[in-house]
């Protein structure tokens, strides 16, 4: 029987569980957010689906923007493209600053998650995504 150094076995084990690790992760509908936000310890028991219509007629690149009020606080959003996500960012941004909120987002590649009450570093750790104020 071959003696597997302690130190060899160690790097090994790292190496496996690596793969477990949280990184980012990519929501293709909002259900799929909405899951994922709820398994992570989210509330989203009485939401509503978001009419993105006046949204959308904003600007082409966000068609196909989907959303999902949890409370009259969070909301969920998956985007077309990271385009339609940052031109998203910035009217969030733009309306914080004009009503002096400060909105706490998750961001993924084409997903967002943001409310005043949101603890994002929680959930951008739980849904691979990052944490944004």
């Amino acid at each position: 029987m071959k003696k597997i150094p302690f130190a060899t076995a160690a790097v090994a084990i790292v190496v496996s569980l690596s793969g477990c690790a949280s990184g980012p992760k990519n929501y293709s509908t909002v259900d799929e957010l909405k899951s994922a936000y709820v398994q992570a310890g989210g509330s989203c028991s009485k939401g509503t689906v978001v009419d993105t219509s006046a949204i959308t007629a904003a600007s082409k690149d966000l068609t196909g923007l989907a959303g999902y009020s949890c409370t009259n606080d969070i909301g969920l959003f998956v985007f077309p493209s990271k385009k339609a996500r940052d031109y998203f960012v910035d009217l969030i941004n733009g309306a914080a600053s004009a009503s002096k909120t400060g909105i706490h987002m998750v961001l993924g590649e084409k997903w967002l998650i943001g409310g005043v009450t949101l603890d994002n570093k929680k959930f951008a750790s739980a849904l691979g995504g990052k944490a944004k104020y």
